[in-house]
C-alpha cells in the first residue's frame, strides 16, 4: 500500500529509496478492507491458505515500513485476543485429527491456530495501513466514502490504539517473565487466558485515561467545519477492483492446489 508526501513525521513513512505512487486516502482504506474481508473469509480448518494469504501485508510492512520489526511486534497484540475466544476449540471440537503423516494434529487445534493466523493478519493489515496513512488522511478518506462520523471515529481511534495496546501487552510479558522466572521464554499456555482477560482489562483502563485526556482537550465527535473534500476517482475503483482479484486469486487458488 502506497504512500505520499502528505504524512508527517511520525505517523508512519516510507523506507528510503521506495517510490511513492500519490494513492487517495479512500483508496488506501479500500485495500485494507478488501484484504480484511479476504482474510476472515478463509475455512476454519485452511491452515496452508491463510498462511499464504498473510504474505501480502508481510510485503507491504517489509517495503513501507522504517521498522519492520515493530511493526511484527505490533501486529501481534491481536494474537492473545483470539486464542481467549478460542481457547476451547481443541475440546469443543470433535471433527476428526488432521494426519499430516509425521503426527495426527487435533482438529480443535488445527482451527484454533486458523483463528489466531486471521486476527494476526487482520491486525497487520492495520499495521501497514498506519504506516503508509496518517490520522489525518484516514479522516479525509472515510469522510470520502460517507462513512458517518462515529464509525469513521471508531476506525480512527482503533488505528491510534494498536500501538497502546501493544505497549500493554509487552509490558505484561515482562512482568511475567520477571514473576514466572521464565525469562525470554513463551508464557505456559495455561496462563494465556488469564493473560489474554487481564490485557483487556488494562487496555480498557488505558482507553478510560486517553478519552479523559481527549476530552480534557476540547475533543468533540464531529467532522472539521466544512468536512473534507475529495471523492474516490475511476483510478482508484480500477486499482480496488485489481486488488481485489490477487485476493481472490491468494483466496481460492490454494484450495486447487492443496485439495
Amino acid at each position: 500500500m502506497p504512500h505520499n508526501s502528505e504524512t508527517p513525521p511520525g505517523s508512519g513513512g516510507v523506507a528510503a529509496g521506495v517510490p511513492r505512487p500519490a494513492f487517495s486516502p479512500a483508496l488506501k482504506i479500500a485495500l485494507a478492507f478488501i484484504y480484511a474481508c479476504f482474510a476472515v473469509s478463509f475455512p476454519k480448518y485452511d491452515l496452508a491458505g491463510v498462511c499464504i494469504f498473510a504474505s501480502l501485508p508481510l510485503f507491504a510492512v517489509c517495503a513501507y515500513s522504517k521498522d519492520v520489526g515493530r511493526s511484527l511486534k505490533n501486529s501481534l497484540a491481536a494474537i492473545p485476543v483470539a486464542l481467549a475466544i478460542g481457547a476451547a476449540n481443541p475440546w469443543l471440537d470433535a471433527s476428526p485429527p488432521f494426519d499430516f503423516g509425521f503426527a495426527k494434529i487435533p482438529a480443535g487445534a488445527v482451527s484454533l491456530a486458523v483463528l489466531c493466523a486471521k486476527a494476526w493478519e487482520c491486525a497487520m493489515a492495520a499495521v501497514a495501513f498506519s504506516q503508509v496513512a496518517s490520522p489525518n488522511e484516514m479522516a479525509k478518506g472515510l469522510a470520502a466514502l460517507g462513512v458517518p462520523c462515529p464509525v469513521a471515529l471508531q476506525m480512527s481511534l482503533t488505528m491510534r490504539y494498536i500501538p497502546i495496546i501493544s505497549g500493554e501487552a509487552k509490558r505484561m510479558g515482562a512482568a511475567y517473565s520477571a514473576r514466572s522466572g521464565r525469562i525470554g521464554g513463551a508464557a505456559k499456555i495455561s496462563d494465556w487466558p488469564k493473560l489474554a482477560g487481564s490485557l483487556m482489562l488494562r487496555s480498557l483502563d488505558r482507553a478510560a485515561s486517553v478519552y479523559d485526556a481527549m476530552r480534557a482537550r476540547g475533543f468533540e465527535a464531529k467532522f472539521p467545519r466544512g468536512g473534507f473534500s475529495g471523492r474516490a476517482s475511476a483510478s482508484d475503483f480500477i486499482a480496488a477492483a485489481a486488488f481485489a482479484c490477487v485476493c481472490a486469486a491468494f483466496r481460492f487458488l490454494p484450495e486447487r492446489i492443496f485439495s
